[in-house]
């Protein structure tokens, strides 16, 4: 099954370098680079193109995966660390949450983020920042089987209630891929076969 890994905001295809080579080993894996305008769009033509690939995304990569998902046929979706669930927060109050994901992720991680950050134009940013915020998560429409994965200690988008089923890496804070690498590529493996098994 090819597996499409989709960042967040201010992210990049490189937050998924520590769990690529455990993927790549049973399947076709796509880390992307989304496109600053019409990112939903861009994914969802690439959904067509792969065929019923699996979705994996990240916080607000995590929402556009799931809106492609709940029009466009998919093998399975991840969510992990998905944006976009009630209650949201104002922005001035994801601070402190945001600085805390910052020092889990360990400072090797800042210099991604600076990179990020100036990909970014201010109208993007502040365009993807309203719809994380924003609420509007739906996965009802899906029909593929879902897995939503939050990390532990993540207080940007701490683990709340959803109609799939939901596992928590422990230790792991709003970044899991480049937290605990290991424990979240084992968890996409050990689904990504339960799925395979189902389609049999």
């Amino acid at each position: 099954m090819d597996v499409v890994l989709v960042h967040g905001l201010i992210g990049s295809a490189g937050w998924w370098d520590r769990v690529v080579p455990t993927l790549a080993a049973r399947h076709a894996v796509r880390a992307v680079d989304l496109p600053r305008r019409e990112p939903e769009k861009w994914l969802e033509q690439l959904v067509v193109d792969l065929d019923r690939p699996a979705l994996v995304g990240h916080s607000l990569g995590a929402l556009y995966a799931a809106r492609v998902a709940s029009r466009s046929p998919v093998g399975a979706l991840v969510l992990v660390a998905p944006a976009g669930l009630p209650p949201a927060r104002g922005v001035l109050r994801l601070g402190p949450p945001l600085v805390s994901a910052l020092r889990l992720a360990g400072p090797a991680f800042l210099p991604s983020v600076g990179r990020n950050l100036l990909r970014y134009r201010p109208r993007s940013f502040v365009a993807g920042a309203r719809l994380a915020l924003g609420g509007g998560l739906d996965l009802s429409e899906v029909q593929a089987p879902v897995l939503v994965v939050w990390g532990e200690r993540d207080r940007v988008c701490p683990a709340r209630p959803v109609d799939a089923r939901s596992v928590t890496v422990r230790g792991a804070g709003h970044v899991p891929m480049w937290e605990r690498p290991e424990a979240l590529a084992k968890l996409l493996l050990d689904f990504l076969e339960e799925v395979e098994g189902q389609a049999r």
